[in-house]
């Protein structure tokens, strides 16, 4: 064969059927450097550097077809078909918008490396939770997180999205922490976010409040002084208006001046019952000594 026509065989035609499909097919006959393929109908090849091994007459495979040579016959590949199944794995996923397993291997740009179905995937910081508390990134490495793909990109881009996976089931634990709010009910809290003027706390499913820095503490502390991001907090709902949740943390502490006058008070009463007993030992000393004394005295006048 020539090479202008080894260059001719090459040139694809896109505009049958079964180009970009995977199909299977069947070693037909042996030429110097191909396998002559039955798909069907239809004629193919497949060249034997893509096998490692000179097939056998009747040997099946399942290929990949490129595209149509200007002779007629299919050009198939068998290197390419883990990863056309992989793409259409990926694109299934996508398109139905199923929750898979993905693995975060890294951090970078903000935002969660991560394998998805072996290949690279990346999640913003914005897809991991649905509340915004400022997780550290680092936290999540070697973690299995349930998500979704949200944009996947003939470029091979691929962004999942976490958040997108438990949304739901997580806006239905946050209606139920709404319907059952109610004034003087405490809740374990997640501290979120801290401001000049107190501390967000998330006390369950995203359901945030304020606890303003007067309920924080019996001191005058700055809010970022009493507590950081991330600590655990018990709070009691003291105010339902207009959609915001007011919280109170002070009234389940204790105050610390009046742990230090509990304190000051033990002692105090620990010193006084020791000088009242060494008061006592002191009389009983006292009268020990006047007893001895009058003795003597009247021993000496007889």
């Amino acid at each position: 064969m020539s090479e202008q026509n080894e260059v001719s065989e090459n040139l694809l035609i896109q505009s049958k059927g079964d180009i970009g499909l995977l199909v299977e097919a069947e070693v037909e006959a042996l030429a110097k450097d191909r396998a002559i393929l039955k798909i069907g109908d239809k004629r193919g090849f497949l060249k034997y550097d893509e096998l490692g091994a000179r097939p056998r007459v009747g040997d099946t495979f399942e290929v990949f077809v490129e595209g149509e040579a200007v002779n007629g016959l299919l050009v198939c590949s068998i290197l390419k078909v883990s990863a056309v199944k992989l793409h259409k794995a990926l694109k299934d996923a996508f398109e139905e918008k199923r929750n898979i397993d993905v693995e975060v291997v890294g951090v970078e740009n903000n935002g969660l490396v991560c394998d998805v179905m072996s290949v690279y995937g990346f999640m913003p910081k914005r897809q991991i939770e649905v509340s915004h508390i400022n997780c550290e990134l680092e936290n999540y490495i070697g973690k299995t997180l349930l998500s979704q793909i949200i944009k996947l990109s003939n470029d091979g881009t691929v962004i999942v999205s976490h958040r997108a996976s438990i949304e739901k089931e997580v806006l239905k634990a946050r209606e139920q922490v709404i319907t059952t709010l109610a004034v003087d009910k405490i809740y374990d809290a997640t501290v979120t976010q801290i401001v000049s003027y107190g501390v967000f706390a998330d006390i369950g499913a995203g359901v945030e409040g304020l606890v303003h820095r007067t309920n924080l503490s019996w001191s005058n502390a700055e809010p970022a002084e009493v507590v950081a991001i991330g600590d655990k907090i018990r709070v009691k709902v003291i105010s339902l208006e207009n959609g915001r949740i007011g919280l109170d943390r002070k009234s389940l502490t204790e105050d610390d001046w009046m742990i230090v006058m509990s304190k000051w008070m033990i002692s105090l009463t620990a010193q006084l019952h020791q000088l009242q007993i060494s008061a006592h030992l002191f009389r009983l000393t006292r009268a020990s000594k006047d007893s001895f004394t009058i003795r003597s005295f009247r021993g000496m006048a007889l």
